[in-house]
């Protein structure tokens, strides 16, 4: 008995040692990023310790640790390669993570996660490039320092055992995994964790949302009231990353928009509403918000994926509906699912638009010139790539007549090399994006079309230093353009016959519901608190942008007018002198 006494309690002390080296695998990550990352941790504790009571938190925080234990332990017991190949993926994600956080001010979640798989690779290159800095590399080499550490504990304490039971055991951690964040999904989004585990946790997020919103419904409107085709087109353009104060319709001295300029003042159906607040600084929110009429953050009740869009209220009123998207990429970015295109007569999208020079954007300009000149009763909704970094490739560069604004960057060159030759980058695709583009959709004839044109945010400009240019919290990032034109009868008689008002500020929120009056014909149409710009008593609408996720980790940031009437007065404020 004492022989198996003394056998059986080796094989527990070893056991222990063994679970108490996956335990300190675990930890050091952890531990790492609780020292870089102290004032986070304590104000998102106290915040939690506050709502939830200490014990509540010690107890999920064990938790936490105790999956991502049991996901460490389930990889280094892969046979062979298991810690190599915990060594890299801790490598990796230590410094991804740390790299976004050093451009951004945070780890990336979900919705990075969702943006990044709905982009191309050339994009996710071009960020990378222009959000570049030094101290990324000294995450690299702290990342790589950190991975061997743990090889060289799993290397001594941690046995791996045959491939059928470490692959049992990786699917009962990812399986741990899931059920965890499943159930801490709305209570702790951002719940405290280091780089690997937060990106395990936006992963299943991210699969998660993926899941479960795809299968919710659209509402449906009343039946189709339209007896034909209307007599008239309505164009609704979305442009990217057009910031209000660089078109020379805002701020003649900037000398980006000539022929806009020049359309200004000389077409009686051009008005130019000047400043606008974006509903979000980050793309996908924005674009939800104006296709859908989602005024709400977070937006629990996933209005986003429940309201009916533009193209059901069009196909209601009879219109023949398009979707050119010069992205070419499906939900979540537009976030049109396969259900939703069922609205949608005609779409194409990215190289199926081609275009001079194969630029979607001229692409698009021509196929709308064309539809819009040869017949009546379209719908069309215009998605551009517009101005989005890297700004040397929004426009040909290598074309000197759009190179006006000297000296540029650098293709490949980050945003921190020279805050001077970036604006001329940023203006240079401005003036591409916006004016030749212009330039190639508008016909002198417009054929009873009302064209309204948008951005989905603006741009920082390194105003505090930062390289990053949206999806944060900087106002200038939801500084936006909004300027319509038409030879429409009905539109003509309903107009403003001053669309700058001193007095209003409009934002995203007002071009859902101007969209379906110009539809509809009704100017009184309003939806949830936001009027048509078309209302014959126009009042003030909130002034709120979004600035996080739609649906988790949003932080809805109040502004006033005096705050925007600052930027009408100075256009262009906190950018360079030129």
């Amino acid at each position: 008995m004492s022989g198996f006494g003394v056998a059986a309690g080796r094989r527990l002390g070893g056991a222990f040692g063994r679970g108490l080296a996956v335990a300190l695998v675990a930890a050091l990550p952890a531990l790492l990023d609780l020292a870089l990352r102290f004032p986070a941790y304590r104000a998102r504790i106290a915040y939690l310790y506050y709502v939830s009571g200490p014990l509540k938190i010690a107890a999920l925080y064990v938790l936490v640790l105790a999956a991502s234990a049991l996901l460490y332990g389930a990889l280094l017991a892969v046979p062979r390669v298991g810690r190599w190949l915990t060594a890299a993926l801790v490598a990796t994600l230590f410094t991804a993570q740390m790299a976004y956080r050093s451009a951004m001010g945070g780890f990336a979640g979900v919705r990075e996660v969702a943006i990044l798989a709905a982009s191309e690779a050339g994009m996710t290159l071009d960020a990378v490039t222009s959000f570049f800095s030094f101290e990324m590399l000294l995450w690299a080499a702290l990342a790589v320092l950190l991975a061997a550490t743990l090889v060289r504990i799993a290397r001594s304490a941690v046995p791996t055992t045959s491939l059928a039971r470490a692959a049992a055991l990786v699917a009962l951690a990812l399986f741990a995994h899931g059920a965890l964040w499943n159930y801490l999904y709305r209570k702790c989004q951002a719940f405290p964790a280091d780089p690997v585990l937060h990106s395990v946790r936006a992963l299943v997020y991210f699969d998660k949302e993926r899941r479960e919103f795809l299968s919710i419904p659209r509402e449906r409107l009343a039946p189709d009231v339209a007896a034909g085709r209307p007599d008239d087109n309505v164009v609704l353009i979305l442009d990217e990353s057009v910031r209000y104060g660089f078109l020379s319709i805002n701020d003649p001295e900037v000398g980006t928009t000539p022929f806009l300029l020049e359309l200004a003042r000389r077409h009686p159906g051009f008005r130019d509403y000047g400043l606008m607040l974006a509903g979000s600084t980050c793309s996908m929110s924005s674009e939800a918000m104006i296709l859908t009429g989602t005024t709400r953050a977070p937006d629990s009740e996933r209005r986003a994926l429940r309201n009916p869009t533009l193209f059901q209220h069009a196909k209601r009123m009879g219109y023949r509906t398009v979707l050119l998207d010069a992205w070419g990429t499906a939900f979540p970015n537009n976030f049109l699912r396969d259900t939703d295109l069922r609205f949608v007569d005609e779409h194409l999208g990215g190289a199926a638009l081609g275009g001079p020079e194969a630029h979607p954007d001229l692409g698009a300009a021509d196929w709308a010139r064309r539809r819009i000149t040869s017949s009546r009763g379209n719908f069309v909704f215009i998605l551009k790539q517009g101005a989005h970094f890297h700004y040397e490739r929004a426009y040909p560069s290598h074309d000197p007549s759009y190179r006006r604004f000297v000296p540029t960057l650098g293709l490949d060159e980050s945003y921190a090399a020279s805050r001077q030759r970036m604006i001329n980058s940023y203006k240079n695709a401005i003036a591409f994006s916006v004016d030749a583009f212009a330039r190639r959709l508008l016909p002198d004839d417009l054929n009873h079309t009302t064209i309204l044109w948008a951005s989905d945010h603006g741009q920082s400009l390194q105003e505090h230093g930062q390289t990053y240019t949206h999806c944060n919290r900087e106002i200038e990032q939801a500084l936006v353009p909004f300027f319509t034109l038409s030879d429409s009868p009905w539109t003509l008689a309903h107009q403003p016959r001053a669309a700058r008002d001193a007095s209003i500020f409009y934002s995203h929120h007002n071009v859902y519901p101007t969209v379906v009056s110009l539809l509809r014909k009704d100017r009184a149409f309003a939806h949830e608190g936001f009027q048509s710009l078309y209302a014959a008593e126009p009042e003030q609408p909130p002034l709120y942008y979004l600035y996080g996720g739609l649906w988790g980790g949003s932080t809805v940031i109040p502004v006033s007018g005096a705050q925007l009437a600052a930027f009408r007065a100075d256009p262009r404020r906190g950018a360079p002198g030129e």
